[in-house]
């Protein structure tokens, strides 16, 4: 970012080379400020600077971060709202530290994010750790609606399961309670559709990055309006030689109803940013010779999902029957479908394996797939309703 776009209103010169950087990025959110700034600083392991990026906020965010200034603390701000993603990057480009951690000013961590980190840095010396955390759902009165702890273990005991004995890591009673250290590149690249698949590859905030892989690389935030965090992921992912599994909850997400939830958020262009999504990690996977069965499979759901979104974003734009009709077809035509599809041989699967136990998701993709497409429009409908009026039932359900 241009020089003359921010201003380094604090700055402590002595923070050289700390081991972290710790990355928070704020836009008019001061209700949040002061507790994100105690939460950090009481970590019990401190060689760490905070790199707190101000977008243009105008709000009294400078105030509260002057009565709570610490010697770690590093504050930056734009003259204008610059955006989640050239943020990071102004972030990123000013950080000092060996290590990147990133920080949503209205979640919170664990004391010992930084020291548990720290630990398995200095066991493994590892280029990539993933952490668990606590997915929360709260209402505009702060109410718990719902929550589900996520772990990297999730992820990996479905890579073992469809994999067998074909790889050499294992989930023991030894490292359950621990973390799972994997150095051998073909098992990485195979276990990326099962990260994505339990939604956990697509943060940035429940992993650990080495600065010097993102720098050297130039990976980069996209300043896109949903899912530049996933696509940074996946670059810096196809560069790593090892990666820790830390099987403990280390931060909690608080996804808010009313503004954060992508359920109640439109995007003009949501379907293509999804597809474009799906492509990626279909690229990535294809790229390390890992296409088979099982990751088609998951690709194919996860492109189903978003189909559906889609149409459910339609009936919410009001468009006509023949308008959705419409749109539906140019997504189940779409050519990244129809080459999922192919690779699969989707027909010759289904006739050869145990048959899939039905489920209204299994009923979803049938449809879609089969091209029912009155039936479609009448599930995107149900999906519809849910999401308005049943919102807990429909967090259980989708996630």
């Amino acid at each position: 970012m241009d020089n003359n776009k921010y201003k380094i209103l604090i700055d402590n010169k002595e923070l050289n080379e700390p081991f972290f950087s710790v990355i928070v990025l704020t836009y008019n959110a001061s209700q949040f400020i002061e507790q994100a700034l105690k939460n950090i600083y009481n970590q019990n392991f401190d060689d760490f600077e905070l790199v707190l990026v101000n977008d243009g906020s105008n709000d009294d965010t400078d105030y509260i971060v002057n009565k709570n200034q610490d010697k770690r603390l590093r504050y930056i701000k734009n003259n204008s709202n610059e955006g989640v993603g050239n943020s990071r990057e102004l972030a990123i480009n000013l950080s000092r530290g060996k290590y990147i951690v990133f920080v949503d000013v209205d979640d919170i961590v664990s004391n010992d994010l930084l020291s548990s980190i720290k630990n398995e840095i200095d066991k493994h010396d590892t280029d990539f750790i993933i952490y668990g955390f606590n997915e929360r759902y709260i209402d505009k009165a702060n109410k718990l609606l719902w929550s589900k702890n996520r772990l990297p273990y999730e992820a990996y005991r479905q890579f073992e399961e469809k994999n067998g004995n074909k790889y050499n890591y294992k989930i023991t009673e030894d490292n359950i309670a621990n973390s799972l250290f994997i150095e051998d590149t073909k098992t990485i690249n195979s276990l990326l559709i099962y990260l994505e698949d339990a939604t956990i590859l697509g943060y940035p905030w429940n992993k650990c990055y080495k600065a010097q892989i993102v720098k050297e690389n130039n990976i980069h935030f996209e300043n896109i309006s949903i899912y530049e965090d996933i696509f940074f992921n996946l670059d810096y992912y196809q560069k790593i030689k090892s990666i820790v599994l830390l099987n403990k909850v280390l931060y909690i997400y608080n996804n808010k109803y009313d503004n954060k939830s992508l359920t109640k958020k439109d995007y003009e262009n949501y379907f293509e940013l999804s597809k474009n999504r799906v492509s990626k990690v279909y690229n990535a996977i294809d790229k390390s010779n890992n296409l088979d069965v099982n990751s088609l499979k998951i690709l194919k759901r996860i492109y189903i999902r978003y189909a559906y979104s889609e149409l459910n974003r339609c009936i919410n734009r009001k468009y006509t029957v023949k308008q959705v009709l419409s749109r539906f077809d140019e997504i189940r035509n779409d050519q990244l479908f129809e080459a999922i599809l192919d690779k699969l041989k989707y027909h010759i699967e289904q006739s050869n394996n145990k048959k899939t136990k039905v489920s209204f998701s299994s009923i979803m993709e049938d449809c879609f797939i089969k091209k029912k497409k009155k039936k479609v429009i009448l599930l995107a409908r149900i999906i519809n309703f849910v999401n308005k009026y049943l919102y807990v039932f429909y967090l259980k359900l989708a996630k």
